[in-house]
């Protein structure tokens, strides 16, 4: 463990929040891989989201060690109240999120760090590995069609906001966060969190910039992540509704309109997949009502989807028994 590093003087160049949960394994790599940054004006602010394990005095154990690390201890209630307690403690100029179960570059927040401040960027996103310790495999995932190493506003250019979110490949400008209020939503227990986190900060964004270097190793093989669960299964669909209330609370719905139900759409699919068989009807219902909906405001149109995806929503929202009963067949083959 590092204990070399010193306080450093004044307000840090990045706040690094770390929501910690059940990741006992994984932790100490983590944040050994955040103390050995290049950058060491940094702030760690590890949030012990009443962990049952031996994540708290872990925690507790690197922050004496290191005056950069804060610890906030709390009652358990899940990964948005996490997530935004660390970012209310943040000082830094920017403000970053890394998952407790990953592991990161040690050049990463020097990288992006000096590229945002550069370009005064409000969002610096870079890319990211999918990473399975077990077969030691490290596959970078493609963000195409983003543009790389250009500036513009997400606003202006959609393509940003049919990614997945890896809220954890960025860092953000604080004062914007804290100016537009940008907040997870707090629902305890739930999943997906990141979802409507991400979709904010795009919106709010003005200077966006997409840089090809590959900084964050994304556990895929931690049985403990929410993702690998089916009892949450229409968490996101909270965090769509959360998108829609922010849109028309920032008036800026008529400009997503379009780009909104076809994020849903693709999110929604992967969801329905992923649940067994059991929850997957129960999802689909909900599916197929708010296809629906976005079908008579007439935010789904042909020109916006491939001639599948179109034939397959309607299927979805007018056909959903069929459609599930078509699904059944296919999961037994």
């Amino acid at each position: 463990m590092n204990n070399s590093k010193k306080d450093c003087a004044g307000n840090p160049s990045v706040s690094i929040v770390v929501p910690v949960y059940k990741t006992e394994r994984y932790l100490c790599q983590c944040i050994n891989s955040l103390l050995h940054q290049t950058l060491e004006n940094i702030e760690i602010i590890l949030v012990n989201d009443g962990s049952p394990d031996n994540c708290p005095k872990i925690c507790d154990t690197y922050a004496e060690q290191d005056k950069r690390i804060k610890v906030i201890h709390q009652q358990n209630a899940g990964y948005g109240k996490a997530c935004n307690s660390g970012i209310a403690l943040a000082r830094g100029e920017y403000t970053g999120i890394i998952e407790s179960d990953d592991y990161v570059e040690l050049d990463m927040f020097e990288r992006l760090y000096t590229l945002a401040k550069y370009h005064d960027l409000d969002v610096i996103r870079s890319h990211y590995c999918y990473y399975n310790s077990l077969a030691n495999t490290h596959e970078r995932v493609d963000l195409s069609p983003i543009p790389l190493n250009v500036i513009f506003s997400p606003l202006e250019n959609h393509s940003v906001f049919y990614q997945a979110p890896a809220i954890w490949a960025m860092i953000y400008k604080t004062s914007m966060i804290k100016r537009e209020n940008i907040k997870f939503l707090e629902s305890s227990g739930a999943s997906f969190q990141d979802t409507s986190f991400a979709f904010k900060i795009y919106a709010s964004a003005k200077r966006f910039m997409l840089v090809e270097n590959t900084f964050v190793h994304y556990r895929i093989d931690n049985e403990n992540s929410s993702v690998n669960s089916n009892d949450k299964i229409f968490c996101v669909c909270y965090e769509y509704a959360e998108i829609e209330h922010f849109a028309k609370e920032k008036k800026i719905y008529d400009t997503m309109m379009h780009s909104i139900p076809k994020m849903k759409f693709a999110c929604y699919i992967w969801n329905y997949r992923r649940l067994a068989a059991k929850n997957a009807f129960s999802f689909l219902k909900v599916f197929a009502k708010e296809m629906r909906k976005h079908i008579r405001e007439k935010s789904i149109t042909k020109n916006f989807y491939s001639k599948k995806e179109y034939l397959k929503i309607h299927m979805i929202a007018f056909s959903y028994l069929l459609y599930h009963a078509k699904q059944k067949i296919s999961w037994k083959l």
